[in-house]
């Protein structure tokens, strides 16, 4: 169970960067 939950932690981490990368991205883009 906590390995689980600790790898589940880290996917979520992993995808709020990724989102986070977006968004940068989407503002440079509109700012532009």
């Amino acid at each position: 169970m906590i390995v689980a939950i600790d790898g589940e932690a880290a996917q979520g981490s992993q995808r709020s960067r990724r989102l986070s990368r977006k968004d940068a991205s989407l503002t440079a883009s509109r700012s532009r």
